[in-house]
């Protein structure tokens, strides 16, 4: 390793743990711990960790190497060095794998106690008066930063000290993810220990608070200077804190949490008053490439340290019975735990270190704790911990949390600081739209298991129920924000498009018919019928061998097969026996513990930290269900149109709008969905467009609002196919598209604005043929055919030979309702098993192996069936295909070979050539006209 920098000032010998500062190496006074701690260290690790037994370590800690090897990790001589060393790991290691072999306490309390110790001198340091500055002066009465009156020797060691014990017991905590339970349970008790740990864990969270609200007064400050591109000898960075974002429009020059290049920032003309004395102060450390890594990597460290202790919460410990259906109940520790990290971002979200706070810092420090909240309370899959929500909601936060967008939001406030709100919801919109996901939300992995406190203090259902009527009432707020900003010309797309989102999930999670599989579900009317057709000595038999009759009803209803009806109900009673004796047991294990945790429920409560402690949240139970047709209603008539005015700014709203339509479509007013959506903004709205059109081909505005109006269309044509073509054959948009393709090959040449329209206009006439032939098909089909009995190739599990198997009726009712319907495939569970099934290849593959199977139908006609009139082209085709032969053909031929096309308009003429020439007599009327143009 180099040698570490020279000493800055001179101390006492034992506050240089006995090595003398007057050692002086060619002529200057070094400190040469460098070399010297490095290679102590890697022996003592390399002895320790290989070598030791359980006594060597035990008689390393009694005699205080140990707590000699903490002592060594603060020399304030040399803080940044030591810090920014692997000396810290090596002892990380070294004291990981003590007290991994002799529990002992002194380790970590030695720990505590220094960490503590710094944490106040820090907090004390940022909220005592700011030393020598002139209160007189605007400038220094209102400056931002907390840390700017430190001095750099009082502040540099403090933040690379607390980087270092942090970091340590990061490390330390990781120890609950091992295989041994008591090293979890030791990690618990001392977090959530009153006089400890929970002191501890308050100090951390404060000075957290404190270097948020500093990386965001850095943040603010980069923002307002100017970076000269010459480089310089001052030590001096831009920062970027880890937690905020980027500003729209521009781009990252450094990354996140690193140190960038040395450059020299200039004071810009228009600083702001509560940034001009860190501007005028250019020897300030926190302006220096030193005081900037030091702070951003001890705001890092922070915030890993309550990461790994919210993944502490979230692991579980192993089990000695383990059971798929069961989840393990959190003990008292965790949840402890788990509400007091929570409660600490309650206070952030309500904290403020002045009176009057400068929204420009306020919103991204807003931002920063709320991207911490998101990487703590979900999975890599988005699956919300319900521990942590259970804590999230009685520890405040939730309200402070939803308290958000009023407290900030507002039209002023975005007319002053719209980067900085945008940012703000950016965020909130993400941690938001998680949190209303009611798939993710029933479906976690995480979930409680029913038969814990906490799960009866915490319904699920009714949990979710309040976040989304929160988030309707903050969204409809947002809606009109945005409503205002797109008349004003500012609008932000990345916002528009997260509160679509957002709204979208929300009603996809009250509307129970936007869920795929409810889709598909058996409706009681169908599923008595199906019950009615079960053999009724299947039915007797089962019964007589001592099941219940419902129960073997609903095995015989889920499963083709008596053999198989029986495996289920012999496997479902031992499973109902095993779960009876778990709950039986790990209650007498929760009453154990309960007990235990009596005793330190007084200390525990007196040393939560200030401010957390205030009215408990009301039950959920109080919780009342939203009115679904009065949502359904403001959505047609508020939130609908603002979308429309919204999908001219981007690709991704067209999409995100979409959705939102299709996860209301069926269950909104048919009047509102046929005289509205389908005949106004799909029909009336695009002729209306293209009628101007006529008048004014290069009118980019009208081609860009008619292309964005034809793309949604297009998404949403399998769900409004009926309707949507009933008004087409009325107003006969098809032809008047067809005349704006015509249009545009004729002039090509002097109007380019054209051009834009030919792939959505080529896709919109693609999906109108195809679901002219879906629905005469499936009319005919309705006319001939009974019913449709699905097969799918399977091994026998009994003889291992392969066969064609039956569906059971469910998933057959299930198929045929979906093919019926027009759809690509379908979603089925069989026999616990996930499958999704695809007409177009006609295999069904399994969800979680991949494993694909072929799949066949066979159809039962009626008595008084009539083929030939199955066979018979439908007068809707037949008219449709004269108008293709006679117009369409000549119209695409004659803009393939125009020379001014772009790829993606080339691209869907040869996809529309592909489809309309199936037909024989469209293919040879298309060689026919090319072979004219070609020889004439």
């Amino acid at each position: 390793m180099e040698q570490m920098s020279p000493m800055s000032e001179r101390s006492c010998a034992a506050r240089n743990l006995g090595l003398s500062p007057e050692t002086v190496v060619n002529g200057e006074k070094v400190l040469p711990l460098g070399e010297y701690l490095l290679n102590v260290s890697k022996l003592l690790e390399t002895l320790l960790t290989q070598s030791a037994s359980s006594e060597q370590a035990e008689a390393f800690v009694r005699c205080g190497a140990a707590n000699r090897l903490i002592t060594l990790l603060f020399v304030r001589q040399i803080p940044l060095e030591v810090s920014q060393s692997i000396f810290p790991q090596l002892v990380s290691n070294i004291l990981r794998y003590l007290y991994q072999q002799t529990r002992n306490d002194e380790i970590v309390e030695s720990i505590t106690q220094q960490l503590l110790s710094y944490c106040e001198q820090l907090i004390e340091l940022c909220t005592a008066p700011t030393g020598n500055i002139d209160q007189a002066t605007p400038a220094s009465a209102n400056c931002a930063s907390l840390l700017i009156g430190v001095p750099v020797n009082q502040a540099l060691p403090l933040l690379c000290a607390v980087m270092v014990f942090s970091s340590l017991l990061t490390n330390l905590s990781k120890m609950a993810f091992g295989v041994n339970p008591n090293l979890r349970n030791n990690v618990l008790k001392y977090w959530t220990n009153g006089k400890t740990g929970c002191k501890l864990m308050a100090a951390c969270h404060h000075l957290q608070r404190l270097l948020a609200w500093e990386g965001a007064v850095l943040q603010a400050f980069n923002a307002v200077i100017k970076v000269s591109s010459a480089t310089q000898t001052d030590d001096v960075e831009e920062v970027d804190m880890g937690a905020s974002h980027v500003p729209f429009g521009t781009t990252a020059e450094h990354p996140c949490d690193s140190v960038g290049a040395e450059s020299v920032p200039h004071k810009s003309n228009s600083c702001p008053i509560y940034l001009q004395r860190l501007a005028a102060a250019e020897d300030c450390w926190l302006r220096t490439k030193s005081g900037v890594t030091a702070l951003t990597r001890c705001q890092r460290q922070l915030d890993e340290l309550m990461a790994m202790l919210a993944k502490v919460c979230t692991s579980g410990v192993p089990r000695r019975r383990t059971h798929e259906p069961f989840t393990a109940a959190p003990d008292k520790n965790t949840v402890t735990l788990a509400t007091h990290l929570l409660s600490a971002y309650k206070v952030a979200f309500g904290w403020q270190p002045k009176q009057d706070v400068v929204p420009a810092i306020y919103m991204p420090y807003l931002t920063g704790w709320i991207t911490r909240l998101i990487g703590i309370m979900f999975d890599e899959r988005r699956m919300p911990y319900h521990v942590l929500l259970y804590a999230f909601y009685h520890s405040g936060c939730h309200s402070a949390y939803f308290s958000i967008i009023r407290r900030c939001i507002s039209l002023e406030m975005h007319q002053k600081q719209s980067i900085e709100m945008e940012q703000l919801l950016q965020t909130w919109l993400s941690l938001t739209e998680r949190l209303v996901n009611a798939d993710a939300f029933v479906h976690s992995r995480h979930r409680l298991p029913q038969h814990c406190v906490e799960a009866k203090h915490f319904p699920a259902q009714k949990y979710l129920s309040l976040c989304q009527q929160d988030a309707l009432r903050e969204v409809s707020s947002i809606f009109g924000l945005l409503v205002v900003s797109m008349k004003a010309g500012n609008a932000s797309m990345s916002v528009c498009e997260l509160t679509v989102s957002l709204y979208k999930e929300i009603l996809k999670g009250l509307i129970p018919s936007t869920d795929a599989a409810t889709k598909c579900a058996v409706s009681a009317e169908d599923r008595n019928k199906l019950i009615a057709e079960l053999d009724e000595a299947s039915i007797n038999f089962l019964v007589d061998m001592g099941f219940d009759h419902d129960t073997v009803i609903e095995a015989l209803f889920e499963y083709a097969t008596v053999e198989e009806a029986t495996d289920f109900l012999v496997a479902n009673d031992r499973q109902q026996h095993a779960s009876a004796n778990d709950i039986l047991i790990d209650e007498l294990e929760d009453g154990e513990s309960a007990e235990m945790s009596e005793e330190r429920k007084d200390a525990d409560g007196e040393e939560v930290e200030k401010g957390t402690e205030e009215e408990t949240p009301p039950p959920l139970s109080e919780v009342t269900s939203l009115d679904v047709n009065a949502i359904l209603e403001t959505t047609c008539s508020e939130v609908v149109p603002a979308c429309m005015q919204m999908i001219e700014l981007g690709v991704e709203l067209v999409f995100n709008t979409s959705e939102l339509l299709l996860a209301i479509v069926n269950d909104v007013n048919a009047e509102w969905r046929c005289d509205v959506l389908v005949k106004q903004y799909l029909v009336n709205d695009i002729l209306a467009m293209l009628r101007n059109l006529t008048t004014d081909p290069s009118n980019e505005a009208i081609v860009h609002t008619l292309s964005t109006r034809l793309h949604l269309s297009c998404l949403l044509w399998a769900a409004i196919a009926n309707d949507y073509l009933s008004e087409c054959a009325q107003s006969s948009l098809q032809c008047v598209l067809l005349s704006t393709l015509e249009l545009t090959a004729s002039t090509l040449q002097s109007s380019h604005a054209l051009v834009k329209l030919i792939a959505p206009i080529c896709l919109w006439l693609d999906l109108y043929e195809k679901m002219l032939t879906v629905k005469c098909n499936r009319a005919k089909l309705e006319k001939v055919v009974e019913s449709l009995s699905w097969k799918y190739w399977d091994a026998d599990e009994r003889g291992g030979t392969f066969m064609w198997v039956n569906y059971r009726p469910a998933s057959s009712h299930i198929l045929t309702r979906a093919f019926m319907e027009g759809r690509a495939g379908a979603k089925l569970s069989i026999a616990g098993k996930h499958y999704a099934v695809s007409f177009i290849t006609m295999c069904q593959r399994n969800v979680d192996s991949h494993v694909e199977r072929p799949i066949t139908v066979v159809a039962r006609l009626k008595e008084d069936a009539n083929i030939e009139l199955f066979f018979k082209a439908d007068d809707a085709v037949v008219e449709w295909n004269e108008v293709v032969r006679a117009r369409m053909v000549p119209a695409v031929i004659a803009l393939m070979g125009s020379s001014g096309l772009d790829s993606n308009a080339f691209h869907a003429l040869l996809i529309l050539a592909a489809r309309i020439t199936r037909s024989a007599e469209v293919a040879s009327e298309m060689l026919r006209v090319i072979v004219f143009i070609k020889f004439c």
